[in-house]
């Protein structure tokens, strides 16, 4: 062995060197651990960062659903209330029509109280105006209450004040209101009154037009001195 080589301060240089190589090695090591440790924090950090940016994603996600699904409610809503809207204008129209035809069916049940003569039986009424028996008491009941409980003395003046072709509207009248309740209804036109006899002169003979009789001995001729 060669001599030992002594440093100032009194220990050998190859103990120094070896004290110095392991000194350097723990220093590495502990270098590498914490550069571990970095890594392994900054892979950490990145996950919960992509972590984050998908709940992120996510959450974007569930509220443009959550706009699309109102904003198709909000629609469906305006939709419904316009429909309603138009069912209830169709309905108002619905029940003016149905109105109007009940207010005609009710003035047409008052003619028929008016055109109804006193001594004309319901039976008659009916035939006239191409009617059941059982719509003309209808139609007379509707008729009273329409006139304010008007007593039959009253009913019986209106129908006698009445022209003649009122006759006729109240066929008509009577018929629509057939056809309101339950269908329409033939509608009778009213009898035609019946042509009055010829006029007899005196003497049996018949009268013409211009009321000179016709037939038989005329005046003026020779028979008629003998």
């Amino acid at each position: 062995m060669g001599p030992r080589r002594v440093g100032p301060d009194g220990r050998e240089v190859a103990a120094v060197a070896e004290s110095r190589t392991k000194g350097k090695g723990k220093a590495n090591g502990m270098l590498a651990r914490r550069k571990a440790a970095l890594e392994r924090a900054a892979s950490r950090v990145a996950e919960q960062r992509r972590a984050a940016a998908e709940a992120e994603a996510a959450r974007l996600r569930q509220e443009a659903a959550f706009d699309e699904m109102v904003a198709d409610f909000e629609l469906a809503v305006e939709d419904e209330q316009a429909v309603a809207a138009e069912v209830e204008e169709e309905v108002r129209r619905v029940r003016e029509r149905g109105q109007v035809r009940i207010d005609e069916a009710r003035m047409a049940a008052a003619r028929v109280v008016v055109a109804m003569g006193k001594d004309e039986t319901v039976a008659g009424c009916g035939r006239r105006l191409g009617v059941g028996v059982e719509r003309v008491k209808e139609l007379r009941r509707l008729g009273r209450e329409d006139l304010g409980g008007e007593g039959s003395d009253a009913v019986a003046g209106k129908a006698k004040a009445g022209a003649p072709e009122q006759r006729g509207v109240v066929a008509k009248g009577a018929a629509s209101a057939a056809a309101v309740d339950g269908g329409a209804a033939p509608v009778a036109a009213p009898p035609a009154a019946a042509a009055p006899p010829p006029a007899v002169a005196p003497g049996g003979l018949s009268a013409g037009p211009s009321g000179s009789p016709v037939g038989g001995v005329r005046p003026g001729w020779p028979e008629s001195s003998q």
